[in-house]
C-alpha cells in the first residue's frame, strides 16, 4: 500500500511539473511576442542611380523642408587650373642671401655717407676714398637687387 501511495504521489508531482512547464512556456511565448520591435517601413529606395528618400507632406512640414521648381541656368562645365609645388629649402637659402645682401648694402651705404660728409667738410677723407665707397655701395646695391630678383623669380612678389 505504501508503494502504491508513493507511485501515485510521484505521478501527481510529475503531472504537476509538466503542467507548470506548459503554462510557463505559454507565458514566455506571449512575452516574447509582446516585446518584438516595431519596424517602420523604409522611406529610402536604393536604385542604380542612387538613393531616393520619400517623405509625406506632414513630415516635410514638420522638418521645414520646402520644394521648388528648378529654373534653367548655365554653368561652366569645367575649370582648368595649374599649380606648381615649390621646394621650401630653396626659399631659406634665397632669403639668407637676400638678408646678407641687405646687411652688406647698409654697411657700405653708411661708410659712403660718412666719407662723403668728411670730404664735404674738408676733413680726413680723400675724393678717391669717397669714390671707392660709392663704387662699393653700387656693387652691394646690384647684389641686393639680384638677391631680391632670385626670391621673386622663385616665389613671386
Amino acid at each position: 500500500m505504501k508503494k502504491l501511495l508513493l507511485v501515485v504521489v510521484l505521478a501527481a508531482v510529475g503531472a504537476g511539473l509538466i503542467f507548470a512547464y506548459l503554462e510557463m512556456r505559454k507565458e514566455r511565448d506571449l512575452e516574447a511576442s509582446a516585446e518584438a520591435p516595431v519596424v517602420a517601413p523604409s522611406r529610402v529606395t536604393l536604385t542604380s542611380a542612387g538613393a531616393t528618400l520619400r517623405l509625406d507632406v506632414e513630415t516635410q512640414r514638420r522638418l521645414g523642408i520646402e520644394t521648388a521648381t528648378l529654373s534653367k541656368a548655365s554653368a561652366a562645365d569645367e575649370v582648368t587650373a595649374s599649380a606648381r609645388v615649390l621646394d621650401g629649402t630653396n626659399l631659406s637659402a634665397h632669403l639668407a642671401e637676400l638678408r646678407a645682401a641687405e646687411a652688406a648694402l647698409e654697411a657700405t651705404r653708411a661708410d659712403y655717407e660718412r666719407k662723403r660728409k668728411l670730404a664735404e667738410q674738408g676733413q680726413n677723407a680723400s675724393v678717391s676714398a669717397v669714390e671707392t665707397a660709392a663704387a662699393a655701395m653700387k656693387k652691394d646695391e646690384v647684389a641686393h637687387g639680384a638677391a631680391r630678383a632670385k626670391v621673386v623669380a622663385a616665389w613671386g612678389p
